[in-house]
């Protein structure tokens, strides 16, 4: 199995004899409410929204374009919303960004809600302040009522902030993530492993792929049968 994980925009290649790519992400998340007095006004921001393991359709050598959104930005003004995260996107597949929280404090109620990429996420929540938490990707910031209030993690809510000075702040919104998966396989006698084609079958029945002894000197190796992952995926006929 290949894996690649997206923090920051980037592009994806396809790697050679790969044309099915497994697809999971999360938009970036919202910063928390900025409230002059009381906190169970300080609403923490939302998580953005997911995406779990879409099926994507791709020839090797592709050239796939990743933009991970930002998080949303703290805010320090009295009775501020908290700011939208940024959209993830990977190519032709999207998802949205965390929305703003209320300006008059009163959504992010804290509501739970399962998952499809597993565990559970959640909206900011009122009493707290914490920032929505983004299901297995990231936690939501803690609020506060008389510092800066903490960042969300990757996707998930800033923490929302009361009672402060003038110099404090909410959290800032998690930024996104994409992470994609692919299958290593056989194919026409090669090996690919983590993205890198393994020639080469030189005979009928013999595999042939290519290692280094304990010396670092390199040796050609043939197999009558290998297994990956528990799983057999080639064998002498």
């Amino acid at each position: 199995m290949g894996q690649k994980i997206f923090d920051s925009d980037g592009t994806f290649t396809v790697p050679p004899g790969i044309t099915e790519l497994s697809v999971s992400m999360v938009g970036g998340g919202g910063s928390g409410y900025r409230a002059e007095e009381m906190l169970d006004r300080a609403t923490g921001g939302y998580c953005g929204e997911f995406l779990c393991n879409a099926p994507l359709l791709v020839t090797q050598g592709q050239e796939i374009v990743v933009l991970v959104g930002q998080g949303g930005p703290a805010v320090t003004a009295y009775t501020s919303p908290g700011n939208p995260g940024q959209d993830t996107s990977f190519g032709s597949l999207s998802v949205d960004g965390a929305p703003a929280n209320s300006s008059d404090g009163y959504l992010g109620l804290g509501d739970s809600y399962t998952s499809p990429c597993g565990g559970i996420y959640y909206d900011g929540d009122i009493n707290s302040g914490y920032g929505g938490q983004a299901s297995i990707y990231g936690s939501g910031g803690d609020g506060s009522e008389t510092i800066n209030a903490n960042e969300g993690s990757t996707g998930a809510g800033g923490g929302g902030v009361a009672n402060a000075d003038g110099s404090d702040k909410s959290g800032a919104g998690g930024n996104g993530r994409v992470v994609v998966d692919w299958d290593d396989y056989v194919e026409d006698g090669g090996l690919l492993i983590n993205g890198t084609m393994i020639p080469e079958v030189a005979a009928d029945g013999e595999l042939h792929f290519y290692c280094k002894d304990q010396l670092g000197n390199d040796f050609d190796g043939a197999v009558q049968e290998l297994m990956l992952d528990g799983q057999l995926v080639w064998k002498e006929i």
